[in-house]
């Protein structure tokens, strides 16, 4: 699937605070956020075919508390819990090794679902993550009307 073969339809919301107009946007990490955002169901292939991801490291850069762009430090064992979660559901994710090879517990398999929103920053034309910038092909638009 391509960006411009197909619709998807999203609904926008208005996210503005009146605070928020006080604020001095334009300093160093402050650009003035948009106003609204979208929702919107999409197929993880779709998403995959649409989205670029740009791994960030602190390693021989900046510290960890400097770079914006870090959340936390990748925990194998976390992932490894979540994925036990996904595949076989709670509580069998709990399990010890040696209880979920006992066989006593199979019941308590189950689909484990993570059902919670993924954020995507929609980039226009000119935006620029370090030196990169979207493909002119790569490009969606999002049209519509606020209700």
């Amino acid at each position: 699937m391509t960006a411009s073969s197909s619709i998807i339809p999203a609904l926008r919301v208005r996210q503005w605070l009146p605070e928020w107009s006080e604020v001095r946007f334009g300093g160093e990490h402050q650009a003035k956020p948009g106003d609204h955002f979208y929702i919107f169901s999409l197929s993880a292939s779709t998403l995959k075919t649409l989205s670029g991801i740009q791994r960030r490291e602190t390693r021989g850069g900046l510290r960890r508390a400097e770079d914006l762009g870090i959340q936390r430090r990748h925990d194998p064992a976390r992932s490894e819990k979540i994925r036990e979660y996904v595949r076989s559901g709670f509580p069998w994710s709990d399990l010890t090794a040696r209880q979920r090879s006992s066989g006593k517990f199979d019941d308590l398999k189950k689909p484990g679902w993570l059902p919670t929103a993924i954020v995507v920053n929609i980039l226009a034309p000119d935006d620029k993550r370090g030196d990169r910038s979207v493909a002119k092909d790569d490009l969606i638009s999002v049209a519509g009307r606020m209700t």
